[in-house]
């Protein structure tokens, strides 16, 4: 019976979907409930991550998630991510504002990434043209998936190589079901 209820209320979930990433836009001022994934180097040594108030070109927000490599190494990558509750076959339009800077004015460079990826498949990542020196200009960026289970890791990953003082920032990740017609 309890597999019996607990599938009844997953359908009924199903029916009245909304919004489903928890602390999406981190004004909580906090990073829970999404986690560290991974890093590359150890982040306690090298790393900052700061929520502050934002108010830059792009986004007015109390806070965002933001983060400083001072590691001064030829690669950095920093993974959050969270477990979010999905319908196995529904497709979910997932947006995010965004933010990345190389922190020395260079201009576009292929020498930084992010991107957001649902269950390891990327969804959505900043274009090489986009990536620029300070200060931070946000950008909003969207894309689609189907969910294949009754759960996906949503992910976002940044990644510099060979970059001092690369920042990134992520704010209003969204996940809304598409409606089926």
């Amino acid at each position: 019976m309890t597999i019996q209820s607990s599938t009844k209320a997953a359908h009924q979930r199903c029916k009245d979907a909304k919004v489903i990433v928890a602390n999406g836009d981190f004004e909580t001022g906090s990073l829970a409930p999404w986690m560290v994934l991974s890093s590359t180097p150890d982040p306690k040594y090298y790393l900052e991550y700061f929520s502050f108030n934002v108010t830059s070109p792009g986004l007015i927000s109390e806070y965002a998630f933001t983060m400083t490599d001072f590691s001064a190494t030829t690669f950095v990558q920093v993974s959050i991510g969270q477990t979010v509750p999905v319908c196995p076959g529904q497709k979910y339009e997932l947006s995010a504002v965004v933010a990345i800077t190389d922190g020395h004015n260079l201009g576009p460079t292929k020498e930084q990434y992010m991107e957001i990826s649902v269950d390891g498949f990327t969804i959505v990542s900043v274009p090489e043209s986009y990536i620029q020196g300070p200060p931070f200009i946000w950008i909003s960026l969207s894309g689609t998936f189907t969910a294949k289970t009754w759960t996906a890791v949503v992910m976002v990953t940044f990644t510099a190589t060979n970059i001092l003082t690369a920042q990134w920032g992520v704010d209003n990740v969204i996940i809304t079901p598409i409606k089926m017609t």
